[in-house]
């Protein structure tokens, strides 16, 4: 993706976002950001890229928000989506995020995202983060 796309893709994200969090009395919970997000991926990966698809079950771990599969392939990298603001240290996550945390970290590949930060990992080891757009953005 070029960087004029790149930036374009981005900015009507964080748009389409911040519209949802406004329309959403809840603020914009993680199903209704999901397919804004999806399909930003989308417009990244291209149609040489993986699949992006939603809700891939893993039995035994879960079902991550979101899987990377080439076609004929299964899936080899995974993305948990959480709530704009919502933390992604595992040592601050609790409750039902923390249980996740624990079975997601047997996926070879995958990351905690909450809208504009994502924090990957290689099975329960940190990796990498990037931060996709500001948090600012969002508001």
């Amino acid at each position: 993706m070029d960087p004029d796309s790149l930036r374009d893709a981005l900015t009507a994200y964080a748009a389409a976002i911040r519209a949802d969090c406004r329309a959403d009395p809840g603020g914009g919970g993680e199903l209704v950001l999901a397919p804004r997000f999806r399909a930003l991926l989308d417009s990244m990966v291209g149609p040489l890229g993986p699949r992006v698809l939603a809700e891939y079950a893993k039995p035994g771990i879960g079902r991550p928000d979101l899987a990377f599969a080439r076609p004929g392939e299964p899936a080899r990298a995974f993305v948990e989506l959480k709530p704009p603001g919502a933390a992604l240290d595992p040592a601050r996550l609790r409750g039902h995020d923390a249980d996740q945390f624990r079975r997601f970290r047997e996926l070879p590949l995958w990351g905690y995202c909450n809208f504009h930060t994502i924090r990957l990992f290689r099975r329960a080891e940190p990796a990498d983060q990037a931060v996709i757009l500001p948090a600012a953005a969002l508001d």
